[in-house]
């Protein structure tokens, strides 16, 4: 892979608190991974021909933004995890390739967005760079392919008042489809626990059709003694 070196310049940091002259930046390594650009001039008409980049340079003839210019190459400095870094401003041309090194490489490892992010601004800026990883990243294929199933809508669990007499309410579910089923050709239970005293009883069904399920509740109904009984069925 083809490094992109930068001659390293100088810059007097305006901060009444630092008026150390610092490196505004030693090389900003593997910028491209297959498309280098050949040379600094090259690399100063691509910046300066950018529409996304116009206020930076704006910011950076008033000297505010963070913005500075080197060797004619436009930069933005920064803090990252508590060191001062110099950031290559990246064209909007040559963006996706920063992007592919960060997160697809070997070096990238693929990592969620927040740390390609911080991986990117060590070295490189440009305006709306969160929006930028984050529509990357979550559109990155190998990464859809190897992330985990995320099911929206499951019904949120809630809790169940529990009544004071007992076979008033029953709380039911089915179980199935069981593989081997019985000799019977059972395949399905029907499980039903009472609200109040926690008895259970299971039904096997050979079905799950609503006349099997409304047969198993009346066989049920018929051996309780008074009063009506109201079914709870699971949410899913």
């Amino acid at each position: 892979m083809t490094n992109y070196f930068i001659r390293a310049g100088s810059y007097t940091s305006n901060d009444d608190d630092d008026k150390s002259t610092v490196s505004v930046v030693d090389n900003a390594d593997q910028l491209l991974a297959n498309d280098v650009v050949g040379s600094s001039e090259q690399l100063i008409e691509a910046q300066r021909s950018d529409p996304t980049l116009a206020s930076c340079w704006e910011m950076a003839k008033v000297n505010k933004g963070n913005y500075v210019v080197d060797h004619g190459l436009l930069f933005h400095y920064d803090q990252v995890e508590g060191q001062k870094v110099y950031q290559l401003c990246v064209p909007e041309c040559k963006r996706n390739a920063v992007l592919k090194l960060a997160h697809d490489s070997v070096f990238g490892g693929h990592l969620a967005e927040r740390k390609t992010r911080e991986r990117i601004r060590l070295s490189f800026h440009w305006p709306k760079l969160r929006q930028s990883v984050k529509q990357y990243v979550t559109t990155c294929h190998d990464c859809q392919l190897r992330s985990r199933p995320k099911v929206l809508d499951r019904v949120p669990i809630a809790p169940i008042t529990r009544v004071d007499v007992p076979f008033q309410v029953l709380n039911m579910d089915c179980i199935g489809p069981i593989e081997p089923p019985s000799p019977q050709g059972h395949r399905y239970c029907l499980c039903i626990v009472d609200n109040c005293t926690r008895w259970p009883t299971v039904f096997a069904l050979k079905s799950l059709t609503a006349r099997a399920v409304c047969d198993a509740l009346i066989e049920l109904f018929t051996n309780v003694h008074g009063g009506s009984l109201q079914g709870h069925q699971q949410q899913r």
